[in-house]
């Protein structure tokens, strides 16, 4: 029987919201003002109690104010309440490959890519 991590459950969600944004402004607007319960009607993520979730927009692929964070965060309750800063990027304009995109968002001295838990 294959484990239901809740990493795995928050990476799903992240690419669903930030998909979403591409396409519809409003949810963009509502991500970004209530992040916790967009993605709860959104995508049934319930974010744990341990973390407070902040969507923020970047343009210029400078993550230097996101700090990276190990995905176990979500599985692994640290001992205090963790604050999470989350990039959404701009759409992939003509790009095919979804995935592909996202991994250019990659910074060059680091193994992080755009949802900074890589």
């Amino acid at each position: 029987m294959a484990t239901n991590f809740v990493s795995n459950q928050w990476l799903s969600a992240y690419y669903k919201v930030l998909a979403r944004t591409w396409e519809h402004p409003e949810f963009k607007e509502k991500l970004l003002s209530a992040p916790a319960k967009t993605l709860k009607e959104f995508c049934d993520f319930v974010v744990p109690e341990h973390i407070e979730i902040h969507f923020k927009e970047v343009y210029d692929r400078d993550f230097s104010s996101f700090p990276a964070f190990p995905v176990s965060v979500f599985d692994t309750p640290p001992s205090q309440k963790t604050v999470l800063k989350v990039p959404l990027v701009p759409a992939p304009g003509n790009l095919k490959n979804e995935l592909a995109y996202l991994n250019s968002f990659t910074v060059p001295d680091n193994i992080f890519c755009c949802c900074m838990c890589c």
